[in-house]
């Protein structure tokens, strides 16, 4: 049996980027036994986390994994505006948000672990665990070029399967 052609963008400007939440460490209290969900915004594309309960004694395992495609720019820049967000898991307003930029994340294969501020006006809520990585977008089919970035769902496409495994 033949093995599959894998397929990466020619010009070499299209890849996948691990969004990984490890843990969740609540800094402020009234939050305590909320039960939250984690969001990704860039571009107009979002992803959410399932539903995790902050605690003010422990962190809250999140565990939230994402996979982003972008295209870089014809700068070769990879500058792209990304909001994390965590919000009540019944849809309301957000509880607190970093902004980030993509390009201050990690652009190896090796995972890059960081800490996030999620902040409001009145300071930091919580501090995430981060870990981030990247790699060349492959596929079974030619891989596209697109100018918004967008998330993959890891149980339909096969790179991000072979990540998320």
């Amino acid at each position: 049996m033949a093995e599959a052609e894998i397929y990466t963008d020619p010009a070499g400007k299209t890849f996948l980027y691990v969004l990984y939440v490890e843990k969740v460490t609540l800094l402020d209290q009234q939050f305590d036994k909320a039960e939250v969900v984690s969001r990704w915004y860039v571009d107009s594309a979002d992803s959410v986390s399932r539903t995790f309960a902050l605690s003010a004694t422990e962190p809250a395992n999140a565990r939230y994994c994402s996979f982003l495609v972008i295209t870089a720019d014809a700068s070769d820049s990879r500058q792209r505006a990304l909001t994390m967000t965590l919000s009540p898991a019944d849809g309301s307003d957000h509880l607190a948000v970093a902004f980030l930029d993509l390009a201050n994340l990690c652009h190896e294969a090796d995972f890059k672990a960081e800490q996030v501020e999620l902040k409001t006006q009145a300071g930091t809520v919580a501090i995430a665990d981060l870990h981030t990585a990247a790699q060349q977008r492959w596929a079974y089919a030619p891989v596209e070029q697109f100018a918004e970035a967008y998330f993959l769902d890891p149980t339909v496409d096969t790179q991000a399967n072979t990540l998320y495994a």
